[in-house]
């Protein structure tokens, strides 16, 4: 592995299976450690800057080798003691062991890279990233897996097809992680099988575990593939929750036939309580069912809707429109400030509960579009002053962007969680807006992930020509 120093010569692309020194310089978007070494790239698993790390290969590229630490030779100057029990073999938070201050900044620096890549805007300063008010026990929802012979939890690190055996989590209040290994002992003990998506048989696929921190509710939705007696065997899990946590206020069981393993449900077969919980942000009360999208950090969603309200820039005379709007969460807190605000959303589900916040609040001038979001806004008659934007990871329809230049509002905000999709679609906009702001926020500690709101303001004739 030695480099022999003669000119030009390379040393031997390692193969897998072989140890080396390597020393972390940076962290990259995906969240390992980038290193280099002989001429070769190393992404190192849970790698920190500064650290030098005894790796192992585990996968070489044509310009870059994997690799897991075998042990940590020199320790990083941002280095943080790991809180839970399960974060050398979990795959949940894996910058639980840099310490916060260092993954705000390496957020930011993320972002900045991103948009230098990916896009042509050039001089717009990324903000500091803004901290999430909790740093531990913040989600208000959690998917945990069904998996081996019985286990409930997490993804391991080493192989995400295994499912751990979590006894502990700290992103969720303790309370929904009792609720969590209560469900999984009544499973086990029940006999039926996890689901194998490999094979199709099994029974038990996902936990999913909500909360409203405003009103103390909780909601759990058992997710398995079909039964004869699923429906019984769901209802019997339900009356054993409810014994055990009469703070219980919602259990779902849906169906899943799909294999893929996701925690989607395809049909509910049973709903024990009043098929929805609460959550206040700010003055709004939402209505939150179990297949509604609602972001997972309530206290830092309230610093992010508030900057989106701030940023769009409202006199109460505006139109604006929301598109991916999920249960209404950015909608509902712009509504008061605009003379109407329109929500476009594909899911039935989410639409139902935004319609039914909005009446909740009193909100009559907001209202919602179901239905596919790049359709729905190519059919609407209507025409914004301001565009709020926020999809799924995976980014926006091409076409929306392009049809958004068309539309011309004065200003959009995009709110991503993916910095890469971000920045692709930021760009197809470029020829006719330009970026005014770039704002990360921590809707994810110990993790690599960082919200963003980029605020797109539209050039004028002369800039564009």
């Amino acid at each position: 592995m030695q480099n022999n120093g003669q000119a030009g010569s390379r040393a031997p692309v390692p193969a897998a299976g072989e140890e080396c020194d390597v020393r972390v310089d940076r962290l990259a978007v995906g969240g390992k450690g980038v290193g280099r070494r002989d001429g070769l790239v190393y992404f190192v698993e849970r790698g920190l800057p500064g650290q030098l790390v005894r790796a192992r290969v585990t996968a070489v590229k044509k310009r870059f080798a994997e690799a897991r630490i075998v042990s940590v030779l020199e320790q990083s100057p941002d280095y943080a003691k790991p809180f839970c029990p399960h974060f050398h073999e979990c795959g949940g938070c894996s910058w639980q062991h840099l310490n916060y201050e260092a993954q705000l900044r390496a957020k930011r620096e993320l972002l900045r890279e991103t948009f230098a890549r990916l896009t042509t805007s050039t001089n717009v300063e990324v903000a500091e990233t803004v901290a999430s008010p909790r740093t531990r026990h913040f989600r208000n929802k959690m998917e945990f897996a069904f998996g081996g012979s019985l286990r409930l939890g997490l993804h391991a690190l080493a192989d995400p097809a295994t499912v751990l055996d979590n006894k502990t989590c700290f992103l969720l209040p303790e309370a929904g992680v009792a609720m969590m290994r209560e469900a999984g002992q009544w499973c086990r003990d029940s006999g039926a099988q996890a689901f194998n998506a490999a094979s199709g048989q099994g029974f038990w696929r996902h936990l999913v575990v909500r909360h409203g921190f405003a009103s103390g509710q909780w909601m759990v939705q058992l997710i398995t593939a079909p039964h004869p007696r699923a429906k019984g065997i769901g209802r019997a899990l339900a009356a054993h929750l409810r014994s055990v946590f009469p703070g219980l206020t919602v259990f779902a069981h849906h169906i899943r036939r799909a294999k893929t393993p996701v925690a989607v449900g395809e049909t509910q077969i049973c709903i024990d309580g009043p098929g929805a919980i609460e959550e206040t942000i700010a003055t709004v009360t939402y209505r939150i069912s179990p297949g509604t999208f609602f972001q997972t950090n309530t206290a830092a969603a309230e610093i992010l809707y508030g900057l989106i309200a701030e940023r769009a820039g409202l006199s109460g005379s505006e139109t604006v429109f929301d598109l991916y709007c999920g249960g209404g969460g950015i909608a509902l807190q712009l509504a008061s400030k605009a003379a109407k605000v329109v929500g476009f959303e594909a899911s039935p589900e989410s639409v139902a509960d935004a319609e039914a916040s909005a009446a909740r609040n009193g909100l009559d001038n907001c209202t919602f579009v179901h239905g596919e979001v790049l359709g729905a806004l190519r059919h609407s008659e209507q025409r914004p002053d301001v565009v709020v934007i926020d999809p799924p990871r995976h980014g926006a329809h091409p076409d929306i962007m392009r049809l958004l230049t068309d539309i011309g509002p004065r200003r959009i905000c995009y709110v991503s969680c993916d910095p890469a999709t971000l920045a692709r679609d930021v760009n197809l906009a470029l020829d006719h807006y330009e970026v005014s702001s770039i704002s990360p926020l921590d809707m994810f500690p110990h993790s690599h992930h960082v919200e963003c709101l980029v605020v797109l303001d539209k050039k004028s004739r002369t800039q564009r020509t």
